[in-house]
Parts: structure tokens; C-alpha cells; sequence
């Protein structure tokens, strides 16, 4: 693998999707339009990844959500890649990027919230404004549940607590008052 080219604006036209092993990583409806409107809002700041003949290896959904806004040309770096090291490419980019601190998430929600506005972070961030606001409500309402919920995703055993809750994370549901019953 070798650089082709530093980073450059190519016809959006020309950069082609994997047809025959398609992206894994998926986008609902509201995430995609907060996507297109976090580019509207802050520009296109994270160039996508092609390989040599214009196939994606990383930026789908802003390639996607570029070319439904109508932009004639898009940033890319280009890279030199067999198709197995474009696919491995695009799974790593599409894994490693982190985990978010609940308690930090949720704290910054708040702030950003009371600086700016509910239905703008909602909308920046993929969410309706109801489900952003059960979310923080959700977290805020017992200190408790965040260190569950981070342990949960630990794999590590949960305080002996009475209440259901979905991981955001994972999405797994679980009752804290389970752990008692499968020896955790």
C-alpha cells in the first residue's frame, strides 16, 4: 500500500461504491440527515479514502451524503490497495474509533444544550430531540445507571439495582435485578 496522491478534490462522479462486498457499517435515515447537515454546518472536513480505479475504502456515508447535497467534487486521498487491503482498510476505520465515556457524553450533551439548542445538537448528532432528551434524562436520573451501563459494557458484573435499560452503545437491554437471578 502507497500514497498516490496527498489529498485532493476528484469529481464525486468518478469515485465508485464496492458492489461486490458492501459497506457493513450502516446509517439510519436521521443519522444520514444529520450527517448532511453537520456539512452544511461545519463543511466537508474529513476527506474520503479510495484506492487506485476510484473504489471507496472509507467514507461512505459522506460520499453519500455529498453527493444527495448535490457537491460536484469531494475531497480523497488516494491510495495504492489490492482489494484485500481496501476492505481491511474500511474495516478498520470503521471499528477503531473509540468508546465514548457515558458520564462525559452525557455531561457534554448538557452543556452544549444549554449553549446552543435541543433540536440543533439532536439533529447534529443524528437524534430526534425526544430521543436525545430521554437519553439525557435516562443517564442523569440516577448516577447509578451510568456506572451499570459501563460496566455492562465491560462485561463486568452490575450493582444490584431494579430497572430496565438499553445499552446506547450496544443497544443490548438488560435488568440490573437480573444479575441476581444468572449468578453475576
Amino acid at each position: 500500500m502507497h500514497l498516490i496522491h496527498n489529498e485532493q478534490d476528484i469529481d464525486i462522479n468518478l469515485v465508485k461504491l464496492d458492489e461486490t462486498s458492501p459497506n457493513p457499517n450502516k446509517m439510519t435515515n436521521i443519522q444520514m440527515q444529520g450527517l448532511k447537515e453537520s456539512l452544511i454546518q461545519f463543511g466537508f472536513v474529513e476527506p474520503i479514502i479510495i484506492d487506485q480505479d476510484g473504489v471507496l475504502a472509507d467514507g461512505e456515508h459522506r460520499y453519500l451524503a455529498c453527493k444527495s447535497l448535490g457537491y460536484g467534487s469531494i475531497k480523497a486521498i488516494r491510495l495504492q490497495l489490492t482489494e484485500t487491503e481496501r476492505r481491511l482498510l474500511r474495516q478498520a476505520k470503521n471499528k477503531l474509533k473509540g468508546k465514548h465515556d457515558i458520564q462525559k457524553d452525557v455531561d457534554d450533551l448538557q452543556a452544549l444544550i444549554s449553549e446552543s439548542d435541543l433540536d440543533l445538537v439532536a439533529s447534529l448528532t443524528g437524534q430526534t430531540s425526544e430521543s436525545l432528551e430521554d437519553f439525557i434524562n435516562q443517564m442523569t436520573k440516577n448516577d447509578d445507571i451510568i456506572v451499570d451501563v459501563v460496566e455492562h459494557e465491560r462485561g463486568l458484573p452490575t450493582k444490584d439495582k431494579l430497572f430496565d435499560i438499553k445499552c446506547p452503545q450496544c443497544g443490548a437491554s438488560f435488568n440490573i435485578d437480573d444479575s441476581k437471578n444468572n449468578g453475576s
